[in-house]
């Protein structure tokens, strides 16, 4: 179980649901890396979310590095 700034006890799943996303995918790479493509609705809660001590408990709990994380954001729509 996760706290976010509420102080309510959340689930790893639901704490990536507070996010505020719509689109979520996840793929991993032939170097053993996970990308996490998100589409979130309000930016400024995704990132902040990202950025709460509750994620670096979970980054922690699964043994993820916070300084390997890497955030990208694209402002720009491509279209091919």
């Amino acid at each position: 179980m996760r706290t976010v700034n509420t102080g309510l006890e959340l689930t790893h799943g639901e704490l990536l649901r507070s996010m505020s996303s719509t689109v979520t995918h996840f793929t991993t790479t032939e170097h053993n890396e996970i990308v996490l493509y998100a589409e979130p609705a309000d930016l400024d809660k995704y990132l902040e979310v990202l950025d709460s001590p509750s994620t670096a408990e979970a980054m922690e709990q699964d043994g993820v590095l916070r300084d390997t994380v890497k955030v990208f954001v694209l402002d720009k729509e491509f279209s091919y």
